[in-house]
């Protein structure tokens, strides 16, 4: 069985307003106050947004095509139209950096397909994991960014201050950040906006009621990964971090309140 070859996005520059934005939804203020010089280091899952240059992105609303209406109907879906986000969940994501990305820079993305493998599920049947990766290229062909999103395939959809200032933790110390205080669902729509991932199970609380029978939207794992990223940005900055993962076990709705613990 042949593999399929990666395929190139549209470039993906660097722009101080865009990583501003980024930055604002995940309240990463240090971030938002420093992207405005050039060269400066930006949020380590800031290249999640290349689903804005990605013209095959399946949650991008599209001038003149259907978007998902649950008004229109009692599913929100047409007659014999499947649900885009049956059965598959978002299960993983990794980000490896060679170095920071630097406002100011223009990446060349290309996506491909990783590995595939499959498991018996705790409640019974066959998950079926996959993996996207996408690779980042700096202008003389250096890989800078490596980010892989795990996926699985399930057979039914479940319900479900200044850095000088910073004292140096020692062994045993723990470092706790309040990421946000009430989760608004303008906070989410605010991320979908800088990320470009406008699933309507995080943007259209009717569809998330009526479609997918969550009782409302629920965060992006991403906004929640990009938070969390702040227990280590926040004290050491962006320049920092060279490996991030994160495995998403559970919704974030609107009104919790997340704290992070190193």
């Amino acid at each position: 069985m042949t593999t399929p070859s990666a395929h190139a996005l549209p470039d993906f520059p660097v722009e101080s307003l865009h990583v501003r934005t980024f930055a604002r939804a995940l309240g990463d203020t240090r971030s938002e106050e420093s992207c405005v010089r050039p060269g400066a280091a930006v949020p380590p899952t800031f290249t999640i947004a290349t689903a804005h240059v990605d013209p095959d992105n399946p949650l991008r609303p599209r001038e003149g095509e259907r978007w998902v209406e649950p008004a229109s109907s009692p599913t929100g879906l047409l007659d014999g139209e499947e649900d885009p986000t049956a059965g598959v969940l978002y299960a993983e994501q990794h980000f490896d950096l060679v170095r920071s990305v630097r406002v100011g820079e223009t990446l060349h993305p290309t996506v491909r397909p990783g590995r595939t493998w499959e498991k018996e599920g705790r409640r019974g049947g066959t998950l079926s994991f996959f993996e996207e990766v996408t690779e980042l290229r700096d202008d003389d062909g250096e890989v800078v960014v490596r980010s892989t999103l795990v996926g699985v395939r399930t057979a039914q959809v479940p319900g479900a201050p200044a850095m000088s200032a910073v004292p140096v933790p020692a062994v045993g110390d723990v470092l706790e950040t309040v990421l946000v205080d009430d989760l608004t669902r303008t906070r989410i729509v605010q991320y979908a906006g800088a990320s470009g991932d406008f699933n309507p199970l995080h943007t259209d609380p009717a569809y998330a009621t009526a479609v997918a029978g969550f009782p409302d939207v629920f965060a992006h794992g991403m906004l929640t990964m990009g938070m969390t990223a702040r227990v280590l940005t926040d004290r050491w900055g962006n320049d920092a971090v060279r490996h991030l993962g994160g495995r998403f076990v559970a919704q974030v709705w609107p009104g919790d309140t997340l704290t992070a613990r190193a």
